[in-house]
């Protein structure tokens, strides 16, 4: 099978893995309020979702180079069927919890395995350009799904919401079977035998084996990687957690607060195919900072306005910067780790985002509550700042190492 059609396969899975998960998240919320659960043990489901799953992602990454991608896929497939059965079986927080770990593991498995495969079809610029569609099949996937999911209930109900939740599963299977069995288990047998720890391997790694998590994340070029990601989901979780209070505060119907929000989702997913061309333009360091100025600034500043027309320009200028996320992080995971250490690094990766995305709601509700939802916005971002700050430390570290010590 030719380098472009596997990407083609790969990018159709991470679309698909988005559209899944966005179609049965807010689904879930909802059921979840009409069977009377309480707002804690809401935040609770939704939580289960993410963190417990952040656990099994950099193995997950590892399974690939040992099994192969699609072998991985087609098991994060069939969780995705079986968590379908526990949802519509499902009338209480116990039962929805179940469902919620199965499905969130089953999309862990689906989300490293598609991202570390669309970096191992191809090299050089040709990798770049199909991160950068990769990411956009994810974002259309993302802004589809909660669309289609809220259609399906409000016609027919829960029960065919959590059926069209399962014939995702089944499209994720079918395409997980057009792949070629050796995708992924292939280059990290290669890897395996062929490659040694550089830098982190003098600092206690053992050479001839892929490198643990730990020696991996002392990389800074995937230090740079982890903390982009990190400052990027914080922000984003701040979008999605209390910039809606906030405008509902101040009188927003939930139309105009969608329309804001659209916005930012159509500006991460306009600027992601100009990854590689700002890239080459701007520089990596440029590129960062500019994208970690603009995804902090557009949300910190947004609570400082009350009319529509700042507050959409700041959130859209929020979703330009936060789109970088995925296709820059996947590029510097690709060029700091080889074949036998990718897989674990990009599921070290997704546990990061997971911890991001959990962490911003927490904090922000508890600076909201001994403060001011303002001042939670602004007390936040000043941090983000500060992490951005040591990310761009970090990258130079990473640009002034060899070469040949730059990767793990």
């Amino acid at each position: 099978m030719t380098a472009r059609r596997s990407a083609a396969i790969v990018n159709l899975t991470g679309g698909m893995s988005f559209f899944s998960q966005q179609l049965i998240l807010p689904v879930v919320s909802v059921y979840a309020a009409d069977l009377g659960l309480s707002p804690a043990a809401i935040g609770a489901l939704a939580a289960l979702y993410g963190v417990l799953p952040a656990v099994a992602a950099v193995p997950a990454g590892r399974w690939g180079a040992r099994f192969g991608h699609r072998a991985v896929l087609v098991a994060g497939a069939l969780g995705t069927a079986a968590s379908t059965a526990l949802y519509a079986l499902s009338h209480g927080f116990a039962s929805l919890a179940l469902a919620q770990v199965v499905a969130g593991l089953a999309r862990m498995l689906t989300w490293v395995s598609a991202q570390t495969a669309i970096t191992e079809v191809a090299e050089g610029e040709t990798r770049e350009r199909m991160v950068a569609a990769f990411t956009v099949y994810t974002a259309v996937g993302m802004a589809g799904g909660p669309v289609v999911g809220g259609l399906v209930k409000d016609e027919w109900g829960y029960g065919a919401a959590f059926l069209a939740f399962g014939a995702t599963g089944v499209a994720l299977l079918a395409l997980a079977l057009l792949l070629p069995k050796g995708l992924g288990r292939q280059a990290g047998a290669r890897a395996g035998e062929a490659a040694s720890v550089r830098e982190a391997g003098r600092r206690g790694g053992a050479r001839g084996r892929a490198p643990s998590a730990l020696q991996i994340a002392r990389v800074p070029g995937v230090q740079v990687a982890l903390g982009f990601s990190f400052v990027s989901l914080f922000a984003l979780g701040a979008r999605q957690s209390f910039l809606p209070v906030y405008m509902d505060a101040v009188g927003y119907s939930q139309t105009r607060i969608g329309l804001v929000l659209t916005a930012a989702s159509l500006a991460a997913t306009a600027v992601r195919p100009l990854t590689p061309y700002l890239l080459r333009t701007l520089g990596q360091t440029r590129l960062l900072a500019l994208a970690m100025a603009a995804a902090i600034g557009g949300i910190a500043l947004a609570p400082l306005f009350r009319d529509l027309v700042p507050l959409f320009l700041l959130v859209s200028l929020h979703g330009l910067g936060s789109g970088f996320h995925q296709p820059l992080g996947l590029m510097l995971i690709a060029e700091h780790t080889r074949d036998a250490a990718r897989g674990a690094a990009v599921g070290l990766r997704a546990a990061v985002n997971n911890v991001a995305t959990a962490a911003s709601p927490l904090i922000l509700g508890v600076l909201a509550a001994g403060l001011s939802l303002t001042s939670s916005f602004i007390l936040s971002g000043l941090a983000s700042a500060l992490l951005a700050w040591a990310v761009m430390r970090a990258d130079r570290r990473a640009r002034s190492a060899k070469v040949g010590e730059a990767a793990v």
